[in-house]
């Protein structure tokens, strides 16, 4: 459980409530937020996700796999090469990563695109 501060008027005290919109705040922001298994190449995402990256189905992304494809080609190789330079090294809170790329939800011969900023951590397996 998150507890977040209210700001209100200057006569009222501040209110603490139970709870926030994390997807709330990111659509806001044009944002969204996921969960990639390196092993089953699965990806969870949050519920904004196909509005914010412009694809029509979250099942489009459901993998690495279709997620990469989506990927602009000069730019395919970006998102994984940034994970393959941290594997073998290991951090209690996880690696911090960032990568930059062209994204097209219409998919690779489509002209409509968006650039993404990904960042995160990555936490390898014992076996890499």
């Amino acid at each position: 459980m998150a507890d977040v501060l209210s700001v209100s008027t200057a006569a009222e005290p501040p209110v603490e409530s139970e709870g926030f919109d994390l997807v709330g705040i990111l659509s806001a922001v044009e944002e969204t937020a996921y969960t990639w298994d390196l092993e089953t190449d699965k990806i969870e995402w949050e519920s904004n996700a196909a509005d914010v990256l412009g694809v029509r189905r979250i099942d489009e992304i459901s993998t690495g796999l279709a997620y990469q494809f989506l990927i602009a080609p000069e730019h395919a190789g970006v998102r994984t090469n940034a994970l393959n330079v941290l594997n073998g090294e290991s951090a209690p809170g996880g690696l911090p990563y960032g990568v930059q790329y062209r994204f097209r939800p219409g998919g690779r011969r489509s002209q409509d695109s968006l650039w993404i900023e990904d960042h995160g951590r990555f936490w390898p397996a014992a076996n890499g």
